[in-house]
């Protein structure tokens, strides 16, 4: 080597160096942005408070070169909006009701053609009841009692609509069952109930509901069990589905405990979002899980055991599996995911996950909750009480920068 060429290598050798030194004392600073809803809704107040959670938390640190600057919550139109983020990688997180996360991921329904193979699932959250409600005098209770009624069904394409429509096959009815469909939006509907417009509608919330509850308060209108052998096979068969019990009282008047269905409310990433990125969220989530429903009452009932293993529709997050399994939550002997069921309700029959290990998740084992406080899980109306430790495992970084809507 003539000295020329000596004197490039040793120049371009210590650019690299001073490179590799200014980059150790300056890492990446990044941002995450978590997709929500509409800024009134749960989602979005939601959003928030995982952002709150990871910023004071941190990001935590493996190598040394990445920084979380800020975590926000972005608006959205809700989880079919989200899942197209997710798609396009505009965002890092979503929260996303676990049906559309099951379409979504196995291609079905409106994602024919369109699936998002690249959704993993994190965690789940509050359930979403579908919950009827009937107005004074209509001498409606249960399911069969909605024959030859006046029901709002929603306008198509709403969940509500596609769960009435659900009901109405697996009974083997359809609309001359009734006296009149309408198709309201959720933003008028209680008030066609107490003018009398209408005699039932339906929609997929939280519990409580301030609309719903207004319309009960103010024209006595009363929640409907939907309670049949069929809802019931209907609902076990379907992984992204949940059985949900409304305690009594919970609504004025509300005299014995209701039983319907649902979907939960889940934390989705993608196989492009960062393991560390992933395993941070999930940390500060179950390490801050009492602040986190100090934050949004929504999340008042969410246990531990039940976040790990309902609503999760797509594969398990390498990140988040890390962090169970740090826990002893999950176990690494790995279980197959269930493949998409046929539905005579619309739902055309799935192949299931291109790769078997895509396909699969870990046994979990029972939980010892990071938290305590009353609980009523989805798959009981008996209060619970979990207790656990909430001891950090690794160290951490802080992050910087204020969350918030981004």
């Amino acid at each position: 080597m003539n000295l020329h060429a000596a004197c490039i290598a040793f120049v371009l050798a210590l650019v690299a160096g001073v490179d590799a030194a200014v980059a150790q004392a300056n890492p990446v600073r990044r941002e995450f942005v978590i997709a929500t809803a509409t800024p009134t809704g749960n989602y979005f107040t939601t959003g928030n408070a995982l952002c709150r959670l990871l910023q004071r938390q941190g990001l935590y640190l493996e190598s040394g070169d990445v920084t979380l600057l800020g975590c926000g919550a972005s608006a959205t139109s809700g989880s079919l909006q989200n899942a197209e983020l997710l798609r396009n990688r505009d965002v890092d997180f979503a929260l996303m009701q676990s049906d559309v996360l099951f379409h979504a991921y196995y291609g079905s329904r409106r994602f024919e053609g369109r699936r998002i193979e690249q959704l993993r699932s994190l965690l789940s959250l509050n359930q979403e009841a579908f919950q009827v409600l009937a107005g004074r005098g209509s001498n409606i209770s249960t399911w069969a009692d909605l024959k030859g009624k006046k029901v709002n069904l929603g306008p198509a394409g709403t969940t509500g609509h596609t769960m009435f429509r659900e009901l109405f096959d697996i009974h083997s009815v359809d609309d001359t069952w009734l006296a009149q469909v309408a198709t309201i939006p959720v933003s008028t509907h209680t008030v066609e109930l107490c003018e009398g417009n209408i005699e039932v509608l339906g929609q997929t919330t939280g519990v409580p509901n301030g609309g719903l509850a207004g319309a009960i308060r103010r024209c006595g209108a009363r929640l409907v069990a939907l309670d049949t052998p069929q809802i019931r096979k209907h609902v076990a068969d379907r992984p992204y589905y949940t059985p949900v019990f409304i305690p009594k009282d919970v609504y004025a008047g509300q005299a014995s405990d209701v039983r319907t269905f649902g979907v939960l409310a889940t934390l989705v990433a993608t196989t492009d979002t960062p393991e560390i990125a992933a395993y941070s969220l999930v940390r500060a989530v179950f390490e801050g899980l009492a602040e986190l429903k100090a934050m949004q009452p929504a999340l008042a009932n969410v246990v531990p055991e039940r976040m790990i293993a309902d609503g999760l529709s797509a594969p398990m997050h390498p990140g988040a599996m890390r962090y169970y399994m740090e826990r002893g939550w999950i176990g690494e002997k790995p279980v197959r995911q269930p493949a998409s069921p046929t539905s005579s309700a619309g739902t055309q029959a799935v192949a299931p996950p291109s790769s078997p290990a895509a396909a699969a998740v870990p046994a979990i084992v029972p939980v010892s909750g990071p938290v305590s406080g009353p609980v009523s899980g989805p798959h009981s109306g008996t209060p619970a009480r979990s207790r656990g430790s909430t001891g950090r495992t690794k160290p951490q970084a802080k992050g910087r920068g204020a969350a918030g809507p981004t």
